[in-house]
């Protein structure tokens, strides 16, 4: 799903409702002694068409996934959705689909390298970084391997937020990236596609 802004805007149009729906809406919530709003505001969709109209944008949202892009575009879930929140989900479905894809190239880097099933095997760092080297350059390795020391770092940040310290060997263990742990590999691999700098070379480092 790669489309703008514009085409979904286009999208949404189609799915507006027209204004015996919009009535029909505001004589409902004058039965609940609300005050009417759907007249004289602005386009709204039906929440119970965001499946289909996803779907029409080459999106295929099922289950779980279309319960939470439901309250992510109808927070209140007032049955309608007006075009900001339609696109802040769409925005939100993007991230989501590009995380998915990256998740999978992680897997599948982490499983060539001699990786797990499971993710609990550490793979060694040398074939990765000959790798990122031959497309990137050693320049770009390096910077990865530091992200991942930079990932490392997290896990006792919060130690030394409250004054603890580590010591030598502690130290040297969080240093050493002769070896990966998967969440590693997807940490050094997030850093060469910031640093590829553009989808196409990032997919070729992640082959």
């Amino acid at each position: 799903m790669v489309l703008s802004d514009e085409d979904a805007t286009s999208i949404f149009d189609n799915f507006a409702l027209g204004v015996a729906e919009k009535i029909a809406l505001d004589e409902e919530l004058k039965e609940r002694g609300d005050e009417p709003r759907h007249v004289n505001g602005p386009d709204v969709i039906a929440t119970e068409s965001l499946r289909q109209a996803f779907a029409d944008m080459g999106d295929s949202v099922e289950g779980t996934q279309l319960f939470e892009l439901a309250k992510e575009a109808d927070p209140d879930a007032a049955g309608v959705v007006v075009l900001p929140a339609f696109l802040a989900a769409l925005q939100a479905r993007r991230t989501w689909l590009l995380r998915q894809k990256q998740l999978a190239r992680t897997k599948a880097a982490y499983a060539a390298l001699g990786g797990t099933e499971d993710e609990a095997t550490a793979i060694k760092s040398e074939l990765l970084t000959a790798i990122t080297t031959d497309f990137l350059g050693a320049d770009a390795a390096s910077s990865a391997i530091a992200g991942v020391v930079k990932h490392k770092m997290k896990a006792v940040a919060e130690v030394l937020a409250m004054g603890g310290e580590l010591d030598c060997d502690e130290e040297a263990e969080l240093k050493d990236t002769t070896k990966l742990e998967f969440d590693e590999v997807r940490a050094y691999l997030e850093s060469v596609a910031g640093l590829a700098g553009s989808a196409a070379e990032s997919a070729e480092v992640l082959r």
